[in-house]
């Protein structure tokens, strides 16, 4: 059976959901994001047999969304989104929207790469937020300080000024046209993560915050997967780092994977599998009346929270 498709509407811009109902009694709910130039279909290849299957098929209804400029989902005429209006925007619409259709069941929050370390940083940056569980698959970021020498940093940096030279005489990185991406992203955005890698800090540009100082702000358990081939966009030593100043975190290494290949290859149905029961563990614990009245009360508060954030960051 194929997905079901829907909208979500995020300032203007309408965000592509698929959902993936659980197979039997519900036992949570996810939401799932992709990596960095690429988008949600992504999270389930082999289609019906991926990563977002093999949850449903545990008895979690799973939600995988494309950010805003990927896949299916539009930016409402502003092609210079940045990092901050994923953060602050997508993430939390997204997450909002199912809340609502499954008040009943507790939340898991999955990222792959960018939208992981963007919902890390959205959960630190909103403790309120209505999500029970996080997993974050190949998640970190290029920071000096993560570097172990002084010339993988330097081939980093390379990296990351020839990316950023390419995206000046377009205003955008054509990673359709190079073949290194299914989606082109904006000079923007590129120039978020640039800045961070210089200043060693992951400061909002409209408003000061850093995120990177919010990461023990992170109330939820944390699964984080990383692939033991990821050598050089998420080794195993940079995750243990970033995620250093999580409270609840642990680390599995699948094996033979790499950046991408850890959630589009059936070789990492081991590490799919281990999410699925970690959800499970986390996620199939009933809510009492009580406990549901409470859980709909925050959500409340968290929309009045979620609302006046947007409003005093768009009058920055």
């Amino acid at each position: 059976m194929p997905p079901l498709s829907h909208s979500v509407d995020c300032s203007g811009c309408s965000l592509a959901v698929s959902e993936y109902p659980a197979q039997g009694r519900a036992k949570g709910v996810v939401v799932a994001g992709h990596a960095m130039m690429a988008n949600r279909r992504t999270l389930d290849r082999p289609r019906g047999r991926g990563l977002a299957s093999t949850l449903a098929e545990a008895g979690l209804h799973v939600y995988t969304f494309d950010l805003r400029g990927h896949g299916q989902s539009s930016t409402a005429g502003n092609s210079h989104w940045n990092y901050d209006e994923i953060v602050r925007g997508d993430i939390p619409a997204v997450v909002d929207w199912v809340r609502a259709r499954h008040p009943a069941l507790r939340l898991g929050l999955l990222g792959h790469s960018l939208t992981g370390h963007a919902s890390l940083f959205w959960l630190g940056l909103t403790p309120r937020a209505p999500v029970d569980a996080l997993v974050l698959y190949a998640t970190n970021l290029w920071l000096p300080q993560f570097e172990p020498t002084n010339w993988v940093w330097f081939r980093r940096r390379a990296v990351l000024f020839i990316w950023e030279l390419l995206c000046k005489p377009l205003g955008y990185f054509p990673a359709r046209r190079l073949r290194v991406g299914s989606e082109d992203v904006p000079l923007s955005f590129v120039a978020d993560l640039r800045r961070w890698a210089r200043t060693g800090s992951c400061i909002c540009a409209t408003d000061g915050v850093d995120y990177l100082s919010l990461r023990d702000n992170v109330r939820q358990p944390v699964l984080a997967i990383t692939g033991e081939k990821d050598r050089f966009l998420c080794p195993l030593e940079y995750c243990q780092q970033f995620l250093a100043p999580v409270p609840d975190h642990r680390i599995y290494c699948a094996p033979n994977a790499n950046h991408m290949t850890v959630v589009t290859r059936e070789l990492s149905r081991p590490a799919w599998e281990h999410t699925a029961q970690w959800l499970v563990e986390q996620l199939d614990r009933p809510l009492s009346r009580q406990m549901e009245e409470s859980v709909t009360s925050k959500n409340q508060q968290w929309r009045r929270d979620k609302k006046k954030t947007a409003d005093d960051f768009q009058t920055q």
